[in-house]
């Protein structure tokens, strides 16, 4: 048996290599010309993808200098994920963050009016924190002339949730 040596190995490797560069001697030009078009299409395209990065990075930056210059003691870490998303959307950080601000101080807003209507319609406490105390109708109707006098601005309060 022959074994194989090291110089076999060696001429089939240098074999393979004047094959190949033996088929791209035979290729024919039209086909060098179309892997050279193929070449630069993939070329021109990383190209675009890589300046695409690039404008989204330098639009990110102009966004958080922005917004630092309009909201200086926010921090980034602190900005809820929904604004970020309207960002990743194409909106600006800091208007994004503004109409954050806006929508949350009219909710606030909305609350407290309608707290406020509610003070306004209930019958309040039976005694508040001034020392007014609410009398019914009815109580008022038992009291004496000197105690409607005793009690009158207290009664006048009460009267206006009377129904």
């Amino acid at each position: 048996m022959n074994e194989p040596q090291a110089n076999d190995f060696e001429l089939q490797d240098e074999e393979a290599i004047e094959n190949e560069g033996a088929s791209e001697e035979n290729a024919s030009p039209n086909d060098e010309i179309s892997n050279l078009k193929n070449e630069l299409d993939v070329l021109r395209a990383e190209l675009r993808e890589r300046e695409e990065r690039e404008r989204a990075q330098s639009r990110f930056f102009s966004e958080i200098a922005e917004f630092e210059q309009y909201f200086p003691e926010v921090d980034l870490h602190s900005i809820p994920d929904e604004i970020w998303e309207r960002v990743k959307n194409g909106a600006s950080l800091a208007s994004s963050y503004a109409l954050f601000l806006r929508r949350k101080d009219l909710e606030k807003k909305k609350v407290g009016d309608f707290n406020e209507k509610n003070r306004r319609m209930s019958a309040g406490s039976l005694i508040s924190g001034e020392g007014e105390r609410y009398f019914s109708p009815s109580e008022v109707k038992k009291m004496t002339p000197a105690q409607v006098r005793s009690h009158y601005d207290d009664i006048v309060a009460s009267m206006k949730h009377w129904n």
